[in-house]
């Protein structure tokens, strides 16, 4: 991997743990990541700031249960509950569903999101930690 110098953000998250760091700064989460499902959630706003995305990049519909997460250059929404993510128009299939979890935090599986949106995610089970790495 490139030097994580060469990245726009850089985001470590320990599952269990509610605190994360975000380029190089520790975050207070009041909502843990966890595991479900062999994969990682975690809350969406901090999800998209692993990305390099601030919260006017999202945007949540609690009627209809849709998040939009929008980086400048392309727009997915995922649904509560639903395994089906639109990248644009295009329906991209996921293993597992985004979900409220409490108290009221929508939480979204990270890697599908990520990669969806270009980032690289690493998983290191010894330490139970998941680093995002989005390029600049």
């Amino acid at each position: 991997p490139a030097p994580q110098s060469e990245y726009k953000a850089v985001a470590r998250f320990v599952i269990g743990e509610k605190k994360c760091e975000l380029n190089g700064v520790e975050v207070d989460l009041d909502v843990a990541p966890y595991l479900k499902e062999g994969r990682t959630y975690l809350p969406v706003r901090y999800a998209v700031q692993a990305l390099g995305i601030g919260d006017g990049g999202i945007q949540w519909n609690g009627a209809a249960g849709i998040v939009t997460i929008n980086d400048g250059s392309r727009t997915l929404k995922l649904l509560i509950g639903s395994k089906v993510m639109y990248a644009g128009n295009l329906p991209v299939a996921m293993d597992v569903a985004p979900e409220i979890a409490d108290p009221g935090r929508t939480m979204l599986p990270l890697r599908c999101v990520a990669e969806a949106l270009g980032a690289k995610v690493e998983w290191d089970a010894a330490g139970q930690t998941v680093t995002v790495l989005k390029e600049g």
